[in-house]
């Protein structure tokens, strides 16, 4: 374990105490401030977006349904909303949302906190609910979800389920698109692929997106 330099350890507590303040100044609880973060890593993906639901989002954050669906509704109807609805083209029954303006600004001003920029960002862009829509009309079928079935920290492994979608064209393509370097296939058991990742912030990052 290599030790940080002083000067590394006064940056990073500087960065995440800047992401903090944004986050109290944003009125954002927690539970906002991830959902949020879900949300994004949702509609960034253009190529194979999903609106996010709060009956998935309650399950990849261990929270209850209702307390989800309470956290996006205001999320949605605030003065200023940082999400939009959006309809689930495979389930009209589920609220579903994407990423309004204000939330695409909000990530972007916490993402440049949290590398200690102090200029603005440009994110890549997001769908929206008239693009998603639009995307959704021309797609037959749900784009594949993951199951999480354990988490090894110390290893950077992930064993998710069904192991054979991990090698579907969606995934993969995720993978080359926006992880540092993809993980290895560590394993394809009856209970799931065991993927290594190179970083934690791969790992959590396929997370957000997949399970």
């Amino acid at each position: 374990m290599s030790r940080l330099p002083d000067k590394e350890v006064a940056r990073s507590l500087g960065a995440l105490c800047g992401v903090l303040n944004l986050l109290q100044d944003s009125n954002l609880s927690l539970t906002s401030a991830q959902i949020l973060c879900y949300v994004a890593a949702q509609v960034i993906d253009l190529e194979r977006p999903r609106a996010a639901t709060a009956s998935e989002l309650a399950k990849s954050l261990n929270k209850s349904t209702s307390t989800i669906i309470r956290a996006m509704a205001q999320m949605a109807s605030d003065k200023s909303p940082l999400l939009e609805g959006a309809t689930d083209a495979f389930d009209a029954r589920a609220e579903a949302y994407v990423l309004s303006e204000h939330g695409r600004n909000l990530i972007e001003k916490l993402i440049a906190r949290s590398i200690d920029l102090s200029v603005s960002i440009d994110l890549p862009a997001t769908h929206n609910h008239r693009t998603y829509k639009k995307f959704r009309q021309n797609v037959e079928r749900r784009p594949q979800r993951l199951r999480k079935v354990s988490w090894d920290e110390e290893n950077l492994t992930l064993t998710v389920a069904p192991a054979e979608a991990v090698l579907s064209d969606e995934v993969q393509g995720f993978v080359k698109q926006f992880l540092s370097a993809p993980p290895d296939i560590a394993a394809l058991k009856k209970e799931g692929a065991v993927l290594a990742f190179k970083t934690a912030a791969d790992a959590t990052y396929f997370v957000m997106r997949w399970c």
